[in-house]
Formats: C-alpha cells, sequence, structure tokens
C-alpha cells in the first residue's frame, strides 16, 4: 500500500498546482453546502420568533441556493480537475507499463501470456481513472464535511451526537469487513477474466490453425467455459456489494430513526428549537451522504490497489539495461569460450560452446530441432545471458558492451517474420527508422521488392495488412531482408529465413541473401542442409554441444559423422 501511495504521488506532482486549486474549490463547496442547514434553521427561529411565515419560506430557498451553488462548485472541481488528471494520469500509466514490458528481457517474453498482463494493465487504467475521478477532489472535503457535521451534532445535542457517532463506527466497521471480501472477489475476477481473453486472443492469433483443423466448436466450447468463470467471479462480486449495500443502509436507517426520535423529543420537551430540529435533522441525512461518498471513494481506491497488485510482481522485474556498457564498431569476430546456458535448473540447452570465427565468415549452425540453435545466436545478439562462459565480439565480452550499440550494428532476419499494420514502406524503415525516403527505396530495390511494388495500388505506401497478411511468405522474408540492407549490419543473423518457401521463391530470395551476406560476418541457422554448402564453417550441435565443425566437403568425408546423419535423413548422403 506504501509503494502505490508513493506510485499515486509521483504521478500526481506534475499537476500539484491544479489540484491544489480544485481541493480548496472543492472544500468550498462543501462548507457552502454545509451553510444551508445552518442558514434554513436560524431563518425558521427567525420567523418562529418574529410569526413572519414568509421568512420560513426564505430560509428553504436560501438552503436550496447554498446546497446548489455547493454542488456546481464541487461537480465543476470534478469535471474540469478530477476527470482531465485521471486520464492524463492513467494513460500516462499505460504508456510506462507498455514500455517497461518492451524493454524486459526476451526471457521474460518468451515465458509470459502478454496479451493476459495487458488485460491487467488495462483493468488498472481503469480502476485508476475511477479512484482519481470519484475520490482525488472529492475525499478530502467529505472527511471534513463528515467532522464539522459531528462537532456541530455534538455541540447541539451530544445525546444526538453520540447516536449518530455510534452509527457512523458501526457503518465504517461493518463496511470495512465487507470491503476485505470484496478485494478477494476482486482478484478472482481479474484472473478470471485475464484467462477468458487470453483464450480469444489465442484463437484468433492462430486462426488458420484454427480454421484448418475445423475447431471453431471446440475454441467456442472453451471460450463459454471461461466466460462462466468469469460470470461466476462476477456474480460473486455482486452478492457481496448487495450485501455491504443493504447492510449500510439497515445501519443508516436505524441511525437516523434514533436521531429523528431523539429530535423530536427535544422538540416536544422544549430542548431544541424548531430551527435546530430542522437542522439536525438535515444533517443526519447529509452525513450518512458523505459517508457513503467516502466509502465509495475508499473502495474505488482499494479497487485500484487490487489491480495495482496484479500487475506490479511483473512489471517490476528487472528490465534490458540499454544505456551503460562500453560502446563498439564492430569488425565482426564472434567467439564463444565455454559457454553454458539453461532455461531451468534443470533444463541445460547449452554445455560447453566453443569455437571462434573470424571477422566476414559465413557461419551455418545446424543440428535437430531443439539443439539450441536459436538459443545460440540469441546469446551473441545478448538477448540471452549465459549461466557461465564468455561471449566475445572483436574480443571483448558482450556483457560489458552498450546494448544499443551491440545491437545497431547487427540485423536478423527470422523464420517466422510478422509485420506492423501499416505501410511497406514503414515496414521497411523500422530496419532504421531515420532512414530517408530514398534510402528505404534502396534496400528494397536490394531486396527484389521493384516488382511487388510495381504491382501495389500505392507502391511503397500500400498497407500491408494485419501481420502482413496481404503479401506472400516471400514478400514478408523480402521486407525483412531489406529491413536488414538497411540497417548495414556488421553482423548477420539469418533463422531459417527460407524454410516456409517453394523452390523457385527460395532461390530468388538466395539471391538477395547473397548480396545481404557479401563482407559480413553471418550466422544461420539452417535444417534444410543444401542450403549451407557454401558455409566457411559448419557448426554441428548435438545434446547441447558443438561436436563437430568444418566445412560441408571436410563433415560430407566423414561417413560416421552426425552431420553425415543428418544428411542421409534429409536424402541429401
Amino acid at each position: 500500500m506504501r509503494s502505490y501511495l508513493k506510485f499515486i504521488l509521483q504521478e500526481l506532482k506534475p499537476h500539484r498546482r491544479l489540484i491544489f486549486v480544485c481541493m480548496l474549490l472543492a472544500t468550498l463547496g462543501a462548507v457552502v453546502d454545509l451553510a444551508g442547514p445552518v442558514t434554513m434553521g436560524r431563518g425558521f427561529d427567525l420567523a418562529n420568533e418574529h410569526a413572519t411565515p414568509l421568512l420560513y419560506g426564505g430560509a428553504i430557498l436560501l438552503w436550496f441556493a447554498l446546497h446548489t451553488v455547493g454542488d456546481l462548485i464541487r461537480t465543476w472541481v470534478a469535471n474540469s480537475g478530477g476527470l482531465g488528471v485521471g486520464n492524463l494520469v492513467s494513460t500516462s500509466f499505460v504508456a510506462k507499463a507498455a514500455a517497461r514490458i518492451i524493454d524486459k528481457p526476451l526471457e521474460f517474453h518468451y515465458g509470459q501470456k502478454i496479451q493476459e498482463l495487458m488485460e491487467r494493465v488495462g483493468n488498472f487504467r481503469w480502476s485508476l481513472d475511477a479512484f482519481l475521478n470519484a475520490g482525488l477532489f472529492d475525499l478530502v472535503p467529505s472527511l471534513l464535511a463528515l467532522f464539522g457535521i459531528l462537532i456541530y451534532l455534538f455541540v447541539m445535542n451530544w445525546t444526538i451526537g453520540l447516536t449518530i457517532l455510534t452509527g457512523l463506527v458501526v457503518y465504517i466497521v461493518f463496511s470495512g469487513r465487507m470491503t476485505v471480501y470484496s478485494l478477494e472477489t476482486r482478484r478472482a475476477w481479474n484472473k478470471a477474466d485475464g484467462s477468458f481473453i487470453n483464450v480469444i486472443h489465442d484463437a484468433i492469433r492462430n486462426i488458420l490453425l484454427v480454421k484448418s483443423t475445423t475447431n471453431e466448436s471446440a475454441i467456442a466450447r472453451r471460450v463459454t467455459k471461461k466466460r462462466r468463470e468469469v460470470m461466476s467471479a462476477v456474480e460473486q462480486d455482486i452478492r457481496i456489494s448487495k450485501t455491504m449495500l443493504n447492510g449500510q443502509n439497515l445501519i443508516a436507517a436505524l441511525s437516523m430513526a434514533g436521531t429523528l426520535t431523539l429530535c423530536v423529543h427535544g422538540l416536544a420537551n422544549d430542548r431544541l428549537t424548531i430551527g435546530q430540529t430542522s437542522t439536525l435533522i438535515a444533517f443526519t441525512f447529509t452525513i450518512f451522504g458523505y459517508l457513503r461518498a467516502v466509502q465509495w471513494q475508499f473502495r474505488t481506491y482499494l479497487r485500484s490497489i487490487a489491480d495495482w497488485q496484479a500487475i506490479m510482481p511483473e512489471l517490476e522485474k528487472p528490465g534490458e539495461d540499454l544505456k551503460t556498457g562500453r560502446k563498439i564498431d564492430l569488425m565482426g569476430e564472434v567467439e564463444f569460450r565455454d559457454v553454458h546456458f539453461r532455461y531451468t535448473d534443470d533444463r541445460p540447452v547449452l554445455e560447453g560452446i566453443d569455437f571462434r570465427v573470424p571477422a566476414g565468415t559465413r557461419v551455418a549452425v545446424v543440428g535437430e530441432s531443439g539443439e539450441g540453435k536459436t538459443t545460440l545466436v540469441d546469446l551473441l545478439g545478448r538477448y540471452l545471458m549465459p549461466q557461465a562462459g564468455q561471449v566475445l565480439v572483436d574480443g571483448q565480452d558482450v556483457q560489458g558492451l552498450n546494448l544499443l550499440s551491440l545491437r545497431s550494428q547487427m540485423a536478423y532476419v527470422p523464420q517466422d517474420l510478422t509485420l506492423f499494420h501499416e505501410s511497406l514502406q514503414d515496414n521497411i524503415r523500422f530496419g532504421r527508422p531515420k532512414a530517408s525516403d530514398k534510402e528505404v527505396l534502396t534496400a528494397a530495390k536490394r531486396a527484389g521488392l521493384t516488382d511487388l511494388i510495381k504491382k501495389l495500388p500505392d507502391g511503397l505506401d500500400t498497407q500491408v495488412g494485419e501481420r502482413g497478411l496481404k503479401l506472400s511468405g516471400g514478400e514478408r522474408q523480402r521486407v525483412a531482408i531489406a529491413r536488414a540492407f538497411l540497417r548495414e549490419p556488421q553482423i548477420l543473423i539469418l533463422d531459417e529465413p527460407t524454410a516456409h518457401l517453394d523452390s523457385k521463391t527460395e532461390a530468388a530470395i538466395h539471391l538477395s541473401l547473397g548480396k545481404l551476406m557479401a563482407g559480413r560476418t553471418v550466422f544461420v541457422i539452417a535444417h534444410r542442409l543444401k542450403t549451407v554448402a557454401d558455409a566457411d564453417l559448419i557448426l554441428v550441435l548435438h545434446q547441447g554441444r558443438v561436436v563437430e565443425t568444418g566445412t560441408h566437403a571436410q563433415l560430407a568425408a566423414r561417413p560416421d559423422s552426425v552431420y553425415v546423419s543428418l544428411l542421409r535423413a534429409q536424402g541429401l548422403a
């Protein structure tokens, strides 16, 4: 709770002047509102003393006018201050949370359901917005009004004051107990809702798999099951809310009934004037209204805490340090020294990896699925960190290098490429955002995209569709190659870039890749071994170790080698 309050204060700091002015105005509105019953009571007494019935009407009108002015002030403050500050702070938080998630290392993203996490971030945004809108400018004035009314009641009649105070204490204790249950149901609701949204997101993201396996009805059943879990949590929350509201209404009704009885008794025995009685009755009804407002504000505060607690353990995990470390001008020499890596303690992936390649070397990394080929190149870009050993570029340990400096001189062409739902030009420029239009066009031509650009209705400005689905697999790969050309990298990583392409398209892509690889250190992750015959060095991974190294000719000449067994499995030997 302390960290949450610290967060709130920090986020509100830029708006402190507006908040101070609005709180002053909100307090003024509460004072004006409280002045109404007192003024009305005094008017009634004057009307009674001077036998002037018109004063009764004047007193009521004055009370109504003061109440209206107070209400207008509070409404203006809520609309001008609360809504503005609430939206500014909540949207600012979402932007910061997204930035923190993006800054997390790949290990975080590989182990997370990111859509579910973003859904929880969205839940907190709305609960934070509700808390700031409802409670920021109303809470302090409401509390001041509560204490002011209590003091007035005790001064006027201590018995009535004690009756109201007793009712307030019972009301607060009951509400506190019920709020604890409400927070538990809120957490259950958050969990169920996150799972519900994640099932839908997974189905949409894998829509081709769903349709090709005719599993629409199975997905519908999953969604229905998760929806029932959400509705069960919602119904539990509603039951708690109803029980709380009914209990609060009963406590308030009993307290007001006791107060009204004492007021009538005091008036009948001439211990209270008609004006005092009317003021006490008005305050009796008003005080529980203020208490409900405070209780609602406190509840929105607690709910925002529950939503905060649902996301902060993930957001507070350390992100990548992109600022510190030595900057480097890469030549392209790469060395692994006794590198060990495992995702979990019982799952070793790479063990004792040792090799060194000079700058400009074309390296192929081969092996069966699950041998750690992608992990090896992820270590090179410091997307993952080894548990032991060193990864060096140009003789320097990558752990001591500036990440932005290192990665800005590398390019990565993945196997499964998705594009942003933006123009073709924007997708290529993502490789180097500050590139000029001329540089983007040059990169596109070098990647073999000239014919595609001519065919598209708006050329480079054509929208490629969500995840680039308006383009073919080969066209998407050419976009990735164009990005790499735009980066002008010293180290190039190709993760089976032609794995899903037909032979004709693969041959065309290889021509573009040949231009891209010229003069650079290249790591090619390959399953189809016919694509690595011209590599300067082949690393054969088996059971997490480099068991063989050499050229294609050298390795193919060893009939009992792991490499030859891989060739045989593909009908190449």
